[in-house]
């Protein structure tokens, strides 16, 4: 039981490498990243498509129902700095799990309101918190799997956001005429609720330069040499500089 809970801490865990990989764990980051990018970014542009069903609903002017969107946007752009704050103390991984369960918590809450004021709180407060938790950590750690690849990859990935308002929303506007706009808004939360799956994968990258060989050599006092009780290879310390005034004064058999 314990085996198999540090080899899931492990999968889940940092990735150490000596250089950014551009590529490996990177991929499914980038992968991460198009499905945040489709329904953060992506359903807000698309929200437009149910605003006539809520004017009608509560009977609400155009000017209130825009206030949805507006307080959406505002509420994701003023807690960035939250976010990032939050993400340096706490970690990419749990503050973009956390921001995804309240995107699909405030959209499928959306669903079940009964006024325009109930939905400045689900969408506008909730949801738009939950956006500014998610986008930011995403494209920030994507930035560290990748260097030389890096603007080709970001601008791929920004795709999921195109993906949204060229085929979700044609796709989000048929089921409202079929299902109405309150069953399409708990599809769209259950759909959102990826994002937690995909915050899961974001592992933090560790940047860990291999130390080489002679560097090692350098930095070994005498005490270390004579710590390893076992015969010394002469052929394996290479006779030049301070290794070998060590190798001569602290070991007599390497000048013969």
């Amino acid at each position: 039981m314990a085996l198999s809970g540090v080899k899931r801490w492990r999968f889940l865990g940092p990735n150490v490498y000596p250089e950014a990989p551009d590529g490996g764990w990177g991929w499914m980051v980038a992968i991460a990243f198009f499905v945040v990018e489709a329904f953060t970014y992506g359903t807000i542009k698309i929200f437009g498509i149910f605003l006539q069903d809520i004017m009608e609903e509560f009977g609400e002017t155009n000017s209130r129902v825009s206030w949805i969107i507006s307080i959406c946007i505002f509420v994701m752009t003023f807690n960035g700095p939250l976010s990032s704050v939050l993400t340096s103390r706490c970690g990419f991984q749990p503050i973009v799990m956390i921001g995804g369960l309240l995107i699909a918590t405030g959209t499928i809450a959306t669903s079940f309101t009964s006024s325009i004021n109930q939905i400045y709180i689900t969408y506008g407060l909730v949801a738009g918190l939950g956006y500014s938790l998610t986008f930011l950590p995403t494209v920030t750690i994507l930035s560290q799997y990748f260097t030389r690849r890096r603007s080709l990859v970001t601008a791929v990935a920004s795709t999921g956001e195109s993906l949204s308002m060229f085929a979700l929303a044609p796709a989000f506007s048929a089921l409202r005429d079929h299902i109405g706009w309150r069953h399409t808004m708990l599809v769209i939360g259950a759909l959102q609720s990826t994002i937690i799956i995909c915050g899961a994968l974001l592992r933090p990258i560790v940047i860990k330069p291999k130390v080489t060989c002679e560097r090692e050599a350098e930095e070994s006092s005498p005490k270390e040499l004579e710590a390893l009780g076992s015969p010394v290879n002469v052929e394996d310390i290479k006779p030049t500089g301070l290794n070998y005034l060590k190798c001569t004064e602290y070991l007599p058999q390497c000048g013969q």
